[in-house]
């Protein structure tokens, strides 16, 4: 089995108006620029995912956030660096967040010249990235269905 265990996707997608009639010369502007998605995993668990390229505040920033029966916890990558945050133990009763030590994470770039140097395939894998493609095309297709879409059973 993958590493995504995907039920369900559903997914709306939009292309903001940048210019007059969407164009600058013969080119289209038609990329999305932002995105709602819900996905109902195997194991019970429910997921919404967000993207805009248009989130007021937010220049270049990527953000993170999984909760659960123990607590949450938050990665926020932006260009000043990332940031771990957790709300776990004690601090769940008072939602107290405290910011942890991540430790240095290496780049993608960084990582695929050590996998390529070494031979060791890393973590998460060429498959997992394909398979989690395949969940983005089914997000394309939910929105121009405009409907729910069970994931095949390749995707999970």
């Amino acid at each position: 089995r993958a590493a995504v265990d995907i039920d369900h996707v559903f997914c709306r997608l939009r292309a903001f108006d940048k210019a007059p009639g969407n164009r600058i010369g013969d080119y289209g502007l038609d990329a999305n620029d932002s995105f709602a998605m819900t996905l109902d995993f195997s194991n019970g668990a429910f997921g919404v995912v967000h993207a805009s390229r248009w989130a007021t505040g937010h220049l270049n920033e990527l953000r993170l956030r999984i909760y659960g029966e123990k607590g949450g916890i938050e990665v926020v990558h932006n260009l000043d660096g990332s940031t771990l945050k957790a709300c776990i133990g004690e601090n769940v009763e008072n939602a107290i967040w405290e910011e942890l030590d991540a430790g240095t994470v290496p780049t993608n770039y960084q990582r695929f010249t050590d996998a390529v140097r070494s031979g060791v395939q890393a973590e998460p894998s060429f498959r997992h990235a394909a398979e989690l493609q395949k969940v983005l095309d089914l997000a394309v297709v939910s929105d121009e269905k405009r409907a729910e879409l069970r994931a095949s059973a390749e995707t999970r």
